[in-house]
């Protein structure tokens, strides 16, 4: 298992309740404001929520916070434990250096050598900081391996 660094507590914004109640309560007042609204433009419950694909094929609602002037997508369990961690904000920085925009020629030899491909979900490359560079090439972002030219589109961290 990873351990991430960012945990609820250093967000002050975020109540101990969790998101998800938090969501349940927001959904089912959005669909009270619904359902006495007919007739009326209505308000889409869903519009505000952002979802992460974290994996193939698997998609989960997160929560965006800024971290040291850096925003960031957290998914939480039911535990309220991080699981999902990314950012595309290039002003975070990777102990290694690496940032959001890096070209892959850039990265070291050793840093190259352990790109690993997800079928439709992308390329990354785990570094010793723990923290994973995302690539994406082509509309499924695995048409073909980065070249010297491809970029790191988000960095992150997955528990598991």
């Amino acid at each position: 298992m990873v351990a991430l660094p960012l945990q609820k507590d250093i967000y002050p914004q975020q109540t101990t309740t969790g998101m998800m109640p938090k969501f349940t309560v927001s959904l089912l007042l959005s669909l009270a404001f619904y359902s006495f609204s007919f007739g009326q433009e209505s308000y889409d419950p869903f519009a505000e929520m952002e979802v992460v694909m974290v994996s193939s094929g698997e998609m989960h609602p997160s929560s965006r916070y800024t971290w040291n002037e850096s925003q960031f997508n957290v998914v939480v369990n039911e535990k309220q434990d991080t699981i999902y961690l990314q950012t595309m904000d290039p002003p975070f920085h990777t102990a290694e250096g690496y940032h959001v925009n890096t070209l892959y020629r850039d990265l070291s030899q050793e840093d190259q050598k352990k790109l690993q491909k997800m079928a439709g979900w992308g390329y990354y490359i785990e570094l010793k900081s723990g923290w994973q560079l995302g690539f994406c090439e082509g509309e499924s972002c695995t048409d073909s391996r980065p070249n010297g030219s491809s970029t790191v589109k988000w960095i992150f961290k997955r528990q598991g």
